[in-house]
């Protein structure tokens, strides 16, 4: 990542080798995590080193600014300037070229968008704002690592006002403001984290304790001496605290926050340690090999992850380990490349004697990278690049259900789209036996409206009416919500005017499903029985409340069933059957990805036993498109999903039987239970 400068802006000047050792553990830490090997799932805690690492040294530098007569605004704006345009247009421009040549128009244009947003600095509202549930995946996101990007680049903009400011109010002291600050920031993170964690995850305000806690070590650490007793002491605890989280840390964890606190405090402590002489750490740190990978640092962040993404996307299905390794290896090829090449040459070449030197090429290369991406935005994608026919069969909506957009209530764009009164007037998608009323409900988020064609198959093959009832991105759950929504979620509204469908229309037989893989996370919150919030990754308490969904129907006389996790590609199988457009694709099987099919089994081995205890007709997906711990993508030039995860109209035929077997139990079920009352 950025993390300004190699570590030379300290006190006096000096030279600190044990912060690019940092910053080499940082950048292995994300590399590993990004390339998904079998170990340091808590990979990405290096940002937040990164984070400390600039507020050090960007805090220090401005600090001696401040006291030595003032800081100096131009030299300050045109550094950042010299360290962060060079290395970066190079791979934005490849970023634009690979994705104009893999990518469909929907992910093209969206690419043109996050490029324009990285220019200006924003990358991280974008993508804040993209973390939608209908929005495309990791797969066709390349520039996603660059939301750490735009904050970094924001805290530049306002450190050095910033810094003035707090001087002009309190000169020697400022600070002590700045620990105010720090403290203000920390409490919104752990605050934001519970109840909007992807605003916690992307937005500045709650990042800037990060930046803050480095930058009270640059300008308290060198007035702070210790005995070298106490100095290697906290290297060792510091160190710990570092690779601790690295080691032991996930995603299903709330993050970040006061988790944050472990590893930020780490490398404030690392940092410190070292600040008046060599510690153990520090020079383990400080070995030629840590150096020269913290050296290509801001590069290889640049760099590994498009690399990652494309290297995935035109792979398809699960990449080996030599695959991995691989493209790794690349990505440090490529940064080594962009360091001595382009960095190290952007440091000699441009001195603020002719900034101009460096500001007109840098203008003019931004200007031509924002007329490329804004013309491909404003062209949809650029569909002249292939046939119409080529996009067609790349599309999502080709293999999607026809209706798909005028089936769901609230979060679709669709002027079609249902609303709640249209559903409390029974105004809903109908399947099944045509004309009659309904007698079995389909009720879910996405991944329930991509079963319709299997339940409308199996509704006519049982002479059974049916109907679908959902909302992007809820499940079936009443009272649940998701945190990370904004106001156009109306979950809860959905799901009640669902619960009053059934009562008002009669209806027997209840088919319940969801994407159950992201219901079991830390977004998800419903109340608990004794009003206390479950959140979904407390597991068990949430499978037991769609268990208490599930006896709810049946004090009410309606018979519920289930339908497991859904197989998740995990990438866009469309578009990788069609193959890039500067190549002939080969065509092959594809195949989900390891990493959801664990996912899937894992909430399928928790929501099968219950529904097995509580009597309930259950189906699991993954008994219909795997084999052999393998799960079937495409049929040949055919894709059984329509994008990363959700199954097209002809996989959801696939699992027609099924889901009319399901629909026979609940009818079995259901007339028993009319008998009993």
């Amino acid at each position: 990542m950025a993390g300004v400068q190699r570590a030379d802006v300290t006190r006096q000047g000096g030279y600190f080798p044990h912060i690019d050792g940092l910053r080499c553990l940082a950048i292995a830490s994300v590399v590993i995590y990004h390339a998904q090997f079998p170990f340091l799932h808590g990979g990405f805690v290096g940002v937040d080193l990164f984070f400390v690492i600039s507020g050090f040294l960007i805090i220090n530098g401005l600090d001696r600014e401040v006291r030595g007569g003032g800081i100096k605004f131009r030299a300050f704006y045109f550094r950042r300037l010299r360290r962060l345009m060079p290395a970066l247009v190079p791979m934005l421009a490849f970023v634009m070229l690979a994705g104009a040549m893999i990518y469909s128009p929907v992910d093209l244009k969206t690419l043109a968008a996050s490029v324009i947003a990285t220019l200006f600095f924003s990358a991280n509202i974008f993508f804040y704002t993209k973390s939608g549930y209908f929005d495309t995946s990791a797969e066709t996101r390349p520039l996603l690592h660059a939301w750490s990007l735009g904050i970094e680049e924001q805290f530049y903009i306002l450190a050095p006002f910033s810094v003035w400011a707090l001087w002009r109010l309190f000169g020697s002291r400022y600070a002590y403001g700045m620990a105010v600050l720090l403290v203000l920031s920390f409490v919104a993170a752990a605050v934001t984290v519970a109840y909007a964690p992807t605003a916690a995850f992307y937005l500045m305000p709650p990042r800037a304790w990060e930046f803050l806690a480095g930058g009270l070590v640059g300008i308290f650490g060198a007035r702070i001496p210790a005995s070298r007793r106490v100095r290697e002491a906290t290297a060792a605890v510091g160190l710990c605290l570092i690779l601790s989280p690295i080691l032991f840390y996930s995603t299903s964890m709330s993050f970040p926050g006061a988790t944050a606190a472990i590893p930020v405090l780490g490398g404030a402590a690392t940092i410190w340690a070292d600040l008046h002489g060599r510690t153990v750490a520090g020079r383990v740190l400080a070995l030629k090999p840590f150096i020269w990978l913290g050296g290509l640092s801001y590069s290889l962040y640049l760099w590994h992850w498009p690399i990652l993404v494309f290297g995935r996307h035109l792979a398809g299905d699960d990449l080996s380990l030599a695959g991995r390794l691989g493209l790794v290896g690349l990505s440090v090829a490529a940064a080594w490349i962009s360091t001595r090449l382009v960095e190290d040459g952007a440091q000699r070449c441009f001195s603020l004697l002719k900034p101009w030197r460096l500001i007109v090429p840098a203008a003019v290369s931004a200007v031509v990278l924002l007329v490329c991406a804004g013309t491909i935005f404003i062209s949809s994608g650029w569909p002249q690049r292939r046939s119409a026919e080529h996009w067609k069969l790349a599309e999502r909506n080709t293999w999607s259900n026809p209706d798909r957009e005028a089936c769901f209530s609230g979060t679709t764009i669709s002027p079609k789209a249902r609303t709640v009164d249209d559903i409390k007037a029974g105004r809903v998608c109908r399947m099944g036996v045509p004309g009659e009323p309904a007698k079995y409900l389909l009720w879910g988020d996405s991944h329930a409206e991509a079963l319709r064609n299997a339940f409308d198959i199996a509704g006519r093959k049982a002479g059974l009416a049916g109907a679908f009832v959902g909302e992007g991105g809820c499940p079936p759950i009443p009272g649940i919500v998701d945190v990370s929504r904004g106001s156009d979620f109306h979950c809860k509204e959905t799901n009640q005017a669902a619960l009053d469908f059934i009562k008002r229309e009669h209806i027997g037989i209840v088919v319940m499903h969801s994407r159950w893989v992201g219901v079991f996370t830390h977004d998800y919150i419903v109340p608990g029985p004794d009003g206390r919030p479950i959140h979904g990754d407390d597991q068990g308490a949430m499978a037991m409340q769609i268990m208490r969904t599930i006896d709810y129907f049946k004090k009410i006389g309606v018979t519920a069933v289930l339908v497991g996790p859904m197989v998740e590609p995990g990438y866009d199988v469309p578009g990788t059957i069609i193959g890039p457009a500067c190549c002939q694709s080969t065509q092959r099987q594809l195949y989900a990805r390891s990493q959801w099919l664990k996912s899937a089994q894992a909430i399928d081995n928790l929501l099968e036993p219950m529904a097995r205890a509580h009597g309930i007709p259950y189906a699991d997906p993954l008994l219909t498109y795997c084999t052999n711990e393998k799960c079937a993508a495409n049929r040949g030039p055919l894709p059984l999903f329509y994008d990363y995860r959700h199954v097209g109209w002809a996989g959801a035929a696939l699992f027609a039987p099924e889901a009319a077997r399901l629909l026979q139990a609940g009818k079995a079920r259901h007339e028993q239970l009319q008998k009993s009352r």
